[in-house]
């Protein structure tokens, strides 16, 4: 398994583990979440870029370090602007607690993890009741093999 899929597991693992994240914790997942499977509030843990820390993408002759971009996302609803609000920078919190307790994400190729900004929280009345979702965005540092991503 490439180790940018490792990544996303052991960070989901870790929001999972955090017993203060009031909120079903998936992966991959964006559009099929249901309220009224009591699917929220969620938040989904999804890859974003893949960048090598140096120009030529080779750190050496034998190892490439790289940063994996995770964009963790938390979803909601409720009955106000205010509650909505409350619970997103609650959920932000939460993961922003679980994913700094261990920087390694206990995971022996990975060597840091870093909070890289968050959205701005986007809350909407659409339906039939409010709904948000605010996005965190970090840089998981981590070293593979020069011929192997595994």
């Amino acid at each position: 398994m490439h180790r940018a899929l490792q990544i996303v597991g052991a960070v989901t693992a870790a929001l999972r583990a955090n017993a203060s994240l009031a909120a079903e914790v998936y992966s991959h997942r964006v559009r099929s979440l249901d309220e009224l499977e009591q699917e929220l509030p969620a938040v989904i843990v999804r890859m974003g870029a893949d960048t090598p820390n140096t120009d030529s993408g080779q750190s050496s002759l034998s190892f490439i370090d790289s940063m994996q971009e995770i964009l963790v996302e938390g979803l909601t609803r409720g009955d106000s602007e205010q509650e909505i609000a409350e619970t997103l920078l609650e959920l932000r919190t939460q993961i922003h607690i679980a994913l700094q307790a261990d920087v390694t994400l206990g995971l022996s190729f990975v060597t840091d993890t870093r909070y890289a900004g968050a959205d701005a929280p986007e809350i909407s009345d659409a339906a039939d009741r409010y709904s948000g979702r605010l996005v965190t965005r970090w840089v998981v540092r981590y070293r593979m093999n020069f011929t192997d991503p595994n």
